[in-house]
């Protein structure tokens, strides 16, 4: 039966009758509230954005049976729409369905009426946010999902609830957003109501932004203990149908999860403002580190409906992510023509990098580096003869020459090079919280410092970002996937030193020792850290790019400049143990005729310091560059990269003058223009660790750990004393296995 009959003018009895009785109408009923006042259609989109509605005065204050049969006829196309009596309807449909379940035993199919019976209240009785509860029922018909309520109401008790998208961190079935912003443990707010507020007086100071980690649910109420962090956040997904939310990015859910229309509509609504796309991720059950995702540049509800539903269960399986596999393809194509010929950056970039964006960095780190730094025994003499005693002898004046080569590099990108901060800002603009921000910078830094001994600092920053989007997508990073895979040991266009000992070369040698980027990036797996006492350099320079400036990264050329500074000073004056024994008697005859690029023993050497073995010769050089820092007032690792240029001339050094942030920013444009993508979109991928970065050909390598000899050396001689586990909120899948990292500052730790 349809809402009217077809041969016959309707009566009040047909037309109620049918709004009861028929089973689409009935179920149409659920979507009543597009039809009613302050109800605002997005033109561009097929969603419907519900603002806070005009409610009409509730209660019996006419007969609600008119009203149902007025509705009945709007729907049908015989009354002329008013939305104030559709409205009014709505609320008494609980009425109208208790009144026919008293009366008849039966109940209304398809829309969720409700009793008015047991203590059921009137809606004149309701107060506002009750009646909007009740318009949502009718709204969402059909979504009694098995959800576990007490679970679902406990995560709302302890994070409190927010309007505001930026501060979502879960997205409930009834449409909640849990604030995940801070307020719920931070001093200065207090609850009222479901909301988490500043108290009188107090500014709300973490309002607009969603500061805390999905796994922090370490107090809420009705979760299991776990093995492992994700277990609570999967216990918490699975048993309410809360959406992990990350704003300005995307949803997660596990596979075979439920969700609400009124989820996805605010999800979808939020993108379609903003303007961002959408990118849906479906992880299998058990955090799997494999999701299948997709992104909509215009999401729709429908769009999103049909991938949920299906992509998780239909989509094609292959063997490497899809993404990363793409980015390997491209690369290699790219490999295949002239370096003129390869993209270039098109200046689409999604960086802030100017002087202000620099020096702007919000973040603290309170470790001191410095204080990390290998040193010899008082009163014992440096190794290889006291050689580096020259360097501490005349400390003040190498400063001083080191300083005014350095002056002019003042306020440039030289003087930037470690500074991250734009690096930091653009995963926060992709949608990273502030832990998960800081979580991704520390791991980066991480896996560069692994993958920079005698590397230049393009394909370094390449490396490590194929290291982590293999560690995301569970490859061992010496596994080859892409189209190299089966003829050679590295991706193409991705080079590292992870051979084994005995691995035959491309030119048929076998490999004599073990790769040093393979032994870095085993150290990191079992141990979570480079010993900073064994390899201080690297050590210090991945705490620098994380952006702890407090110390310097002695590389070859820090080395080199130094000693060319003391030539200067004192021709001569160069220990012959600091010159390659093929270029000693030609220096000893003529000091005028060194080369720092060419002639300088700058592996740097150690010493047994309370039984451990320390690479003790870096201390000098420490102290050296951070005495130039003090007198140009600027931090150490500043010194240090201005250093890099100041001599650059005489080291050996031709490179163009970029820092980190600006290479990475050239490089996500050029991922982007490869994948067809915008640069926005790139960035997104590379924060989320779902794709490595391609190249940039023709810029010139930037020193990184240039040219490097002594990372191999200084490994080697690792001691492996310090077996201390790290425990921390963050663990790098595959890369760190089950070693967690310190709950603390940076610290030297890796």
């Amino acid at each position: 039966m349809g809402l009217l009959s077809q041969n016959s003018a309707p009566t009040r009895q047909d037309i109620l009758r049918g709004l009861l009785q028929d089973e689409k109408s009935v179920a149409y009923r659920g979507g009543l509230l597009p039809y009613l006042a302050r109800t605002v259609t997005d033109p561009i989109d097929d969603v419907s954005e519900y603002e806070q509605l005009e409610w009409a005065a509730p209660g019996l204050l006419y007969e609600p049976l008119s009203g149902m049969a007025k509705t009945g006829g709007m729907l049908a196309g015989n009354v002329p729409v008013d939305p104030r009596v559709m409205t009014q309807t709505m609320l008494d449909a609980p009425l109208i369905g208790g009144l026919l379940g008293a009366t008849t035993g039966a109940a209304p199919r398809g829309a969720v009426l409700g009793a008015f019976s047991g203590g059921r209240r009137s809606p004149s009785e309701m107060s506002a946010s009750e009646l909007r509860a009740e318009a949502n029922a009718l709204r969402f018909p059909n979504e009694n999902l098995n959800i576990n309520a007490e679970l679902a109401q406990s995560a709302k008790d302890y994070f409190g609830v927010t309007r505001s998208p930026n501060e979502t961190g879960y997205i409930m079935q009834d449409g909640t957003r849990l604030d995940l912003s801070g307020r719920h443990y931070a001093g200065g707010y207090e609850k009222q109501g479901d909301r988490f507020v500043p108290e009188v007086g107090k500014p709300d100071y973490l309002g607009g932004d969603r500061a805390v980690d999905h796994r922090e649910l370490y107090d809420l109420k009705g979760l299991k203990e776990g093995e492992h962090q994700w277990d609570a956040v999967e216990q918490l997904m699975r048993e309410t149908g809360a959406v992990r939310y990350m704003p300005n990015q995307g949803i997660s859910i596990i596979d075979g999860q439920k969700i609400s229309d009124k989820q996805l509509k605010a999800i979808v609504s939020d993108f379609r403002k903003n303007g961002n796309s959408l990118t849906v991720d479906i992880d299998p059950v058990g955090g799997g580190s494999r999701a299948v995702s997709k992104t909509f540049d215009r999401p729709t509800v429908e769009g999103v409906r049909e991938f949920i539903e299906l992509g998780a269960n239909k989509a094609p399986t292959a063997a490497l992510p899809g993404l990363l596999g793409k980015v390997l393809d491209k690369r290699a194509q790219q490999m295949l023509l002239p370096p003129a010929e390869r993209l270039q950056p098109s200046g689409q970039g999604v960086m802030d990098l100017s002087p202000e964006a620099y020096v702007r960095d919000t973040r603290q780190f309170s470790d001191d580096l410095m204080a990390d730094i290998p040193r010899q025994v008082e009163g014992k003499t440096l190794p290889k003869a006291g050689r580096s005693q020259v360097i501490v002898d005349n400390m003040d004046d190498i400063a001083k020459v080191l300083v005014d080569r350095a002056r002019s590099q003042m306020g440039t990108e030289t003087q930037y090079f470690y500074h991250t901060g734009p690096i930091y800002e653009a995963a926060r603009k992709a949608g990273l919280s502030k832990k998960e921000a800081g979580e991704f910078m520390r791991d980066f830094s991480d896996a560069y410092a692994a993958t920079s001994p005698r590397t230049p600092t393009e394909p370094n920053l390449r490396s490590a970002s194929l290291v982590m989007a293999k560690d995301a997508a569970g490859i061992p990073f010496d596994t080859v996937v892409g189209p190299n895979a089966g003829r050679g040991l590295n991706e193409t266009g991705y080079p590292m030193m992870i051979q084994n000992k005995g691995d035959i070369s491309s030119k048929g040698k076998p490999a004599t020792q073990t790769g040093i980027h393979k032994l870095l990036l085993q150290e990191l797996q079992r141990s979570g850290k480079i010993n900073k006492d064994t390899n201080p350099k690297p050590a210090t320079f991945a705490r620098n790019v994380e952006g702890n400036l407090s110390a310097p990264t002695i590389d070859t050329h820090a080395i080199r400049g130094a000693l060319d500074a003391l030539n200067e000073l004192q021709p001569g004056a160069i220990p012959k143990g600091f010159i390659k024994p093929k270029f000693r008697k030609q220096y000893d005859e003529d000091p005028s005729s060194f080369n720092a690029a060419t002639m300088v023993d700058d592996t740097l050497a150690s010493a047994q310091v309370g039984g451990t073995k320390k690479q003790v010769e870096y201390a000098p050089f420490a102290d050296l560059y951070k005495l130039m820092a003090d007198k140009l007032g600027v931090s150490p690792a500043e010194a240090q990269s201005m250093g890099w240029f100041g001599s650059g001339a005489k080291t050996g050094l031709a490179s163009e003058a970029k820092s980190v942030a600006r290479l990475i920013d050239e490089r996500i444009d050029v991922t982007a223009q490869a994948l067809g993508v915008t640069s926005k979109e790139a960035a997104r991928m590379f924060f989320r660790r779902e794709i490595p970065l391609m190249a940039n050909p023709i810029t010139a390598a930037l020193p990184g750990l240039l040219e490097d000899q002594r990372g191999l050396s200084d490994f080697i001689n690792y001691s492996g004393s310090d077996k201390r586990q790290h425990r921390g909120p963050y663990k790098m899948r595959g890369l760190l296995g089950g070693t967690l990292y310190e709950a603390s500052t940076p610290g030297g730790y890796i």
